[in-house]
C-alpha cells in the first residue's frame, strides 16, 4: 500500500479491537525519552570502561571485535530490510503483516547462516589469522537471530511510538550485557570467548523484553491480520527495499565492519583490539543519541510525507541539532584522544586514544549523517542510497588495502579509513538534505557557530596539555569543566533544549518541595 493512502486503521473496521495504544508526546520529548535511554546505556559502558579495559587485554577486545564484525556483515541480510517499511503503510494492518515477513525472513537466514558457518567458518577464520573464534562459531547464527528479530520488534514499537519502551530496554540490554563481562572478569574468566558471551547475552535480553511486551500488547492483532496473500502483496508492494535497500545496508555494514576483520589479517589480533576499543568509545555515544534522534525522525518524516507535507525544514531543524551535539565531542577527541584513553581505560589503552583522535572527523560525519539517512526509506530513493553507500565501501574498502597491503602501517591505515568515511557520508547528506528540499546554509551557520561556541573549551585544553604539561587526567578534567561553557550557549539557541531544561528544572524544584514539606 502506498504511503499516502488513507484507508481507516485498526480499530475502525469491522475486526474491531486495534492494537496497542499508540504513544504521544512531541518530537524533543521522544527524542529525550530515546536518548535519555541511550546515554544511561552508553553511562553503563563508558563507567565500566575502566574496570573491564583492565581486567581483559587487548587481544581478548580484538577477538571480540572481530566476532562482532562477522555478526554484523551476516546480519546485514536480516529482515531483507522489511523492517525499515513497518513505520510506512496508513493501516496498522499492513504493517503487522510486514512484521510477520520480517520474522519468516530472520528465521530463514539466521538457519543459512548456521548451516555456513558450521561448514566453511573454521577455514574463513583461519584465513584470515583469527583461529581464536573458531570455537566460538556456533554463537554467530545464535547472535544473527537474535539481533534480527530484535529488528521488526524494535520498528513495530517505533510505529507504535513507544520510545520509552525501546529506552528501557536499551538500558536493559546494557545492564545485561556490562554486568556479565564485570562478572565473568572478576571470576578470572578474561579471554575473548567470555567478552562474546556477555555481548549476546545483552542481545537475548533486548529480543526477550521487546518480544514479551509485544506478545502481551499485540499479539491477537498481529496473528488476526497476517495472511499468507497479504505476505505476497506486501513483499511486492515494498520490493524497493530488498532489492535496492537490502544492498545499501549490506554495504554499509560492511565498509564499517570491515576493518576490525582486515587489521587482524594485516596486524594481529592486539591492534584489531585497539581499533575495536576506540570504535566502541568513540562512536557508541554518538551513534546511540544519533539512533535514537533517527528513530522519532523517521516516524515524523514518514507521517508528514503521508500527509503531504515538506520535510526540508524538519530535515534541517533536525540537522542543526545534531551539529550542535557533535562539533565538540569530535574536536575534544581530536585534541586530546590518548589522554581520554589513559584516563579511562589505563596506560595500555594509549594506542587506541591515538587510533581515537585519527578518527575523530568520522565522529562528527556519522553524528551528522546517520539520522538523515533514514530519509532514503520516507523518500523512497533506495536507488541513490544504495550508490552512495557502494562509493562509500569501496573507498573504504580501498584505503584498508592501500594502508595495510601498501604502506603497512596501522595509523596510516586507520587514517585513510578516517578520510574515505568523511567524505562519503558528508556528501551522501548533501544529497538527502537538497532531496527533502532543505537548505545547507542554515546548516552551515550552525557548524561555524558552533565552532566558535568550542573555542574556549579547546583553548583550555590545548593550555592544560602543552603550556601547563598537565598530567593526562588533568587535562580531562579541565576539558570537562570548561565545556560547560559550550553547552550552555547550545541549549540557549535551541527552544526546544530550552524548554526541556526549564520542565527537568521545575520537576527538580517541585520534588525539593516536596521533601521539605514532607
Amino acid at each position: 500500500m502506498a504511503a499516502h493512502e488513507t484507508a481507516p486503521r485498526s480499530g475502525d473496521g469491522p475486526h474491531g479491537a486495534p492494537c496497542a495504544r499508540k504513544g504521544s508526546g512531541g518530537f524533543a520529548g521522544n527524542v529525550l525519552a530515546l536518548s535519555g535511554g541511550a546515554v544511561a546505556a552508553q553511562a553503563l559502558t563508558v563507567a565500566s570502561a575502566p574496570v573491564v579495559s583492565r581486567l581483559f587485554a587487548p587481544e581478548a577486545f580484538g577477538v571480540a571485535a572481530v566476532f562482532a564484525s562477522a555478526v554484523a556483515l551476516l546480519l546485514g541480510a536480516g529482515c531483507l530490510r522489511y523492517e525499515l517499511a513497518i513505520p510506512l503503510p496508513a493501516r496498522d494492518e499492513d504493517a503487522a503483516g510486514l512484521f510477520a515477513l520480517c520474522c519468516l525472513v530472520v528465521l530463514a537466514v539466521a538457519g543459512l547462516v548456521g548451516v555456513g558457518v558450521w561448514l566453511g567458518g573454521p577455514a574463513a577464520l583461519r584465513a584470515i589469522g583469527a583461529e581464536e573464534l573458531v570455537p566460538l562459531r556456533g554463537g554467530v547464527p545464535v547472535a544473527v537471530f537474535l539481533m534480527g528479530m530484535a529488528l521488526p520488534l524494535r520498528f513495530w514499537s517505533t510505529r507504535q511510538r513507544q520510545f520509552r519502551r525501546l529506552a528501557a530496554v536499551r538500558v536493559a540490554s546494557a545492564v545485561v550485557a556490562v554486568g556479565l563481562t564485570l562478572g565473568l572478569g572478576f571470576a578470572g574468566f578474561r579471554s575473548g570467548g567470555h567478552l562474546v558471551a556477555a555481548r549476546v547475552a545483552g542481545f537475548a535480553a533486548t529480543f526477550a523484553l521487546l518480544g514479551w511486551w509485544c506478545w502481551r500488547s499485540d499479539a491477537r492483532f498481529l496473528a488476526r491480520h497476517v495472511s499468507l496473500g497479504g505476505l505476497r502483496r506486501l513483499a511486492r508492494r515494498y520490493a524497493k527495499f530488498p532489492l535496492v535497500s537490502s544492498w545499501a545496508s549490506f554495504l554499509n555494514i560492511a565498509s564499517r565492519n570491515l576493518p576490525a576483520l582486515m587489521l587482524v589479517a594485516f596486524f594481529g589480533v592486539a591492534t584489531a583490539g585497539f581499533y575495536g576499543r576506540a570504535w566502541l568509545l568513540l562512536m557508541l555515544p554518538m551513534e546511540l543519541v544519533g539512533r535514537s534522534i533517527g528513530q522519532v525522525f523517521f516516524q515524523r518524516a514518514a507521517a508528514e510525507r503521508a500527509a503531504g507535507g515538506a520535510l526540508g525544514g524538519l530535515a534541517e531543524r533536525v540537522s542543526v541539532r545534531l551539529v550542535g551535539v557533535s562539533v565538540l565531542p569530535a574536536l575534544v577527541v581530536a585534541l586530546i584522544g590518548p589522554e581520554l584513553f589513559v584516563v579511562v581505560c589505563g596506560p595500555r589503552w594509549a594506542e587506541a586514544g591515538v587510533y581515537a583522535r585519527i578518527l575523530s572527523p568520522v565522529l562528527l560525519a556519522v553524528g551528522v549523517c546517520s539520522p538523515m539517512s533514514t530519509l532514503t526509506s520516507v523518500l523512497e530513493r533506495q536507488g541513490a542510497g544504495l550508490a552512495a553507500t557502494g562509493f562509500l565501501c569501496g573507498a573504504r574498502v580501498a584505503a584498508l588495502v592501500v594502508g595495510g597491503a601498501v604502506l603497512g602501517d596501522a595509523r596510516w591505515t586507520v587514517g585513510l579509513f578516517s578520510i574515505a568515511g568523511v567524505v562519503g557520508y558528508l556528501g551522501f547528506y548533501g544529497y538527502l538534505l537538497r532531496a527533502a528540499g532543505g537548505s545547507a546554509r542554515r546548516v552551515g551557520a550552525a557548524t561555524l557557530r558552533s565552532l566558535a561556541y568550542a573555542v574556549p573549551t579547546l583553548a583550555v585544553g590545548a593550555a592544560a596539555r602543552w603550556v601547563l604539561g598537565c598530567a593526562a587526567w588533568q587535562v580531562v578534567v579541565c576539558v570537562a569543566v570548561a565545556s560547560v561553557s559550550y553547552w550552555v550557549l547550545a541549549v540557549r539557541d535551541d527552544a526546544a533544549a530550552r524548554a526541556l531544561v526549564s520542565r527537568a528544572t521545575g520537576s527538580v524544584r517541585a520534588a525539593w518541595r516536596m521533601a521539605r514539606s514532607g
